[in-house]
């Protein structure tokens, strides 16, 4: 008899470690030692001293494991910067396999962890923050952590790259008369986008080829995935090989959260890599990319009234979709109905370069209303004394807005902003809203003007100011 093609004790020898046969009639024998996991069992048998066909028992045994008590292996100590995209993932050993992680104490400001133990955001405070993670698996002891996130403050301001079109094409199929020209270049020139190199010449980009889904993978992969991002050794999909050329990229896209591929009746689910990517799918990644660190499109709620003329509320993706309108990342297409998204169409590479960029700069780059410019002046009349001028000011996740004052006025020592609260200056009164809105109540003494810069910084520590000047009315 036969454990998995490893030799088990002989029931019918009796020369056997087991009994050759149970008072209740049924045999013993002794199973070889083996990983955890179900068998086959073979059983090879005579009949009159002649050798007849085994029979064959598939999955007939079920090796069980021990239980181990998780322990967490990852480091107690995470260093970040105000600003910077986090990622860190706590990891832990015990068998089953440690399924539930859990977090308590107070988190940095923007930063998150989820079920999985993930830890995702961008901290818009520096500090040490002490939280304490709890692992369990079933198996007591739960495992603890207390886990120390150390946030700095932002470092010396980069540069800002690809921020205007070149001048001189870098591929072969998308010259400066080409429609999506400008995103095209700038999908290059971030790294997004290689193209495909020719014997001679400049690189393809193909833009009116169908994106694949495992090309939009890669895309994603390359614009938000953690340096440190551990490939698993078992692949999350069924149609997805470890050996496969974005199979680091397609395992980040399922452990993000952003893709669980088509759940089958049995086994593990299918990504479907070479299957062209559909408009709706594309609205689906990023909605769910955006929401991993923005509470607001995390919590959006879609309008009970569809922006397209094709969408209706009921259907799979209308969220998705609907929040893509109202994010400004599709305008969809104008048609003799209406306005139109065509969920089911396949994605092109150039409209996919499209989505990418307004991804970026709309929704992950400083805004400040008043327009591009480092320092953009606004001149607003206000009533006198007991009235109350609102400013709006329009940020996006994980930004830090700064108020400093200018010239010589009544608004005195800069003053930050974080999260909600804001220290009040000296004279007047300047607030902030749950819109980010900047409520500015004006001073009872013979103040004249209040004048000071709204400036809002992103995550990689690029500023943009605004200026607003308030002149008190007679």
């Amino acid at each position: 008899m036969t454990f998995d093609g490893l030799d088990g004790t002989n029931p019918g020898d009796s020369a056997s470690i087991a009994p050759a046969k149970n008072a209740d009639g049924t045999w013993s024998v002794i199973a070889p030692p083996h990983p955890a996991g179900t068998v086959d069992v073979v059983v090879s048998w005579k009949l009159n001293g002649v050798d007849q066909t085994p029979i064959t028992y598939a999955g007939g045994y079920t090796y069980r494991s021990v239980p181990v008590a998780p322990k967490i292996t990852s480091s107690d100590t995470v260093k970040a910067e105000v600003g910077k995209k986090l990622s860190h993932q706590v990891t832990a050993t015990g068998d089953p396999a440690p399924a539930n992680f859990t977090v308590s104490g107070t988190l940095p400001a923007g930063v998150t962890m989820n079920s999985s133990g993930l830890f995702v955001g961008a901290p818009t405070v520096a500090g040490n923050y002490r939280v304490t993670v709890k692992v369990s698996n079933g198996i007591n002891p739960d495992a603890t952590q207390t886990l120390t996130i150390q946030v700095a403050k932002s470092g010396v301001k980069p540069s800002v790259p690809c921020v205007t079109p070149r001048k001189v094409p870098v591929f072969a199929d998308a010259p400066l008369t080409q429609k999506f020209y400008k995103e095209i270049d700038w999908m290059h020139c971030m790294g997004y986008s290689t193209g495909w190199r020719q014997p001679a010449g400049k690189a393809l980009y193909k833009p009116k080829d169908n994106l694949s889904r495992e090309a939009m993978a890669a895309f994603i992969y390359r614009l938000e995935a953690p340096k440190n991002y551990v490939t698993p050794k078992v692949s999350r999909f069924a149609d997805v090989k470890p050996d496969d050329p974005f199979y680091r990229e397609i395992s980040w896209m399922y452990d993000a959260k952003l893709s669980t591929g088509w759940v089958q009746p049995a086994g593990k689910p299918l990504y479907k890599p070479k299957d062209s990517l559909s408009r709706e799918a594309m609205a689906a990644f990023i909605f769910r990319l955006q929401g991993t660190t923005d509470k607001k499109a995390a919590n959006y709620k879609a309008p009970k009234a569809s922006p397209f003329a094709d969408m209706k509320s009921s259907d799979k993706f209308y969220r998705e979709i609907a929040w893509m309108w109202d994010a400004g990342l599709s305008t969809g297409n104008r048609t003799a109905a209406g306005k139109e998204y065509w969920p089911k169409d396949s994605l092109s590479r150039e409209a996919m370069a499209a989505f990418i960029y307004r991804y970026h700069t709309k929704l992950n780059t400083p805004v400040a209303k008043g327009g591009a410019e480092k320092v953009v002046a606004h001149d607003v009349n206000v009533a006198p004394v007991t009235a109350e001028q609102v400013v709006k000011v329009t940020t996006h996740r994980g930004y830090k807005l700064s108020l400093h004052p200018f010239g010589d006025t009544s608004l005195q020592n800069p003053q930050a902003l974080s999260g909600s609260s804001i220290t009040q200056p000296e004279a007047g009164e300047v607030t902030l809203g749950k819109k980010n809105d900047l409520r500015v109540q004006i001073p009872s003494s013979d103040v004249d003007e209040l004048s000071f810069d709204v400036t809002v910084t992103d995550q990689d520590g690029e500023e943009e100011t605004v200026r607003y000047a308030l002149t008190i009315a007679d």
